[in-house]
Order: C-alpha cells, then structure tokens, then sequence
C-alpha cells in the first residue's frame, strides 16, 4: 500500500485495497466531486510526502527523497482493555453516512472480518531516519488469508 503509495503505482495500490470498498468509494467519488480513486490517489503521495516534510518540533523542511524504512503494524482488536469491536461500527458507520447506507453490509457480506490496525512508518528522508507517521489507524477486511485495506 505505502509502496504503491510513494512509488505512485496506482495498479499496486488497487490491489492493497479490498474490492468491494474501490468499486463503492471510486463511484461515490465520481458522482460527488466528478473524479475517481485513481485522483485521490495522487493526493496521498503529496501527503505522505508533506508529513516527510516536517520535522520534530513542527518545522517545515525540504526533502528531496523519501524511502520507507520500517513499518509497524499493531491489531488493536483490545486496547487498554477496551474490545475495538464498537470502534470498528462506528468508523464504518461513517462510510454509511458519507457513501450511502448499505455501504458496512454490503462489506460484511463479502469479507470474512473488518479489523483495525495501528501503524508508525519510519522512512530515510535525505539520509536521516524520521518517524513521518505515527500511531495511525486504518481499517482491514479480511479475506481468508489476505488484508486488504479500506483506505
């Protein structure tokens, strides 16, 4: 997904995402702003770009070349006690709201498990080792063996 992402290699990138979510969030797009995934796709490069360039006390800095070194991934299907299952309905309850009703069912349907993950991407930006994103959750569907992400 972040390959893709800095590679700007939006075939790779489809295939990171769950199918169901590219057909349904690509068409809403379309009909809401008049482009599709492949646009706000571009977008994401130029954020993860943006967050390389910042530094730890919030400073702008340049940054010419950025390579994803690390990245953690941690299920917080409970965190601090606290079982995720009512987080994950409430963030999908937002596709609801925002694509269409209809929107979380049609996912269940088609996948085995929604799960949330948590994730720090450290990467090399000119020669220097930088948390760029840290502590961030995207959601999962699950697919047998395979993750594929809403996002």
């Amino acid at each position: 997904y972040f390959k893709a992402i800095m590679n700007q290699d939006y075939n790779a990138y489809k295939e990171t995402l769950d199918p169901y979510y590219l057909e349904v969030y690509n068409t809403w797009l379309d009909g809401s702003f008049g482009y599709g995934m492949e646009t706000s796709f571009e977008t994401m490069h130029q954020s993860l770009m943006d967050a390389a360039c910042i530094d730890e006390e919030g400073n702008a800095i340049t940054v010419e070349k950025m390579t994803i070194t690390k990245l953690q991934l941690k299920e917080t299907a409970i965190e601090d006690g606290v079982d995720q299952t009512e987080f994950i309905n409430d963030y999908l309850a937002q596709y609801d709201s925002v694509i269409g009703e209809g929107f979380t069912d049609g996912l269940r349907e088609q996948c085995d498990d929604v799960i949330n993950v948590t994730f720090t991407m450290t990467a090399d930006c000119d020669g220097t080792e930088r948390v760029i994103m840290s502590d961030m959750e995207v959601l999962l569907a699950v697919h047998g063996d395979e993750y594929k992400l809403l996002g």
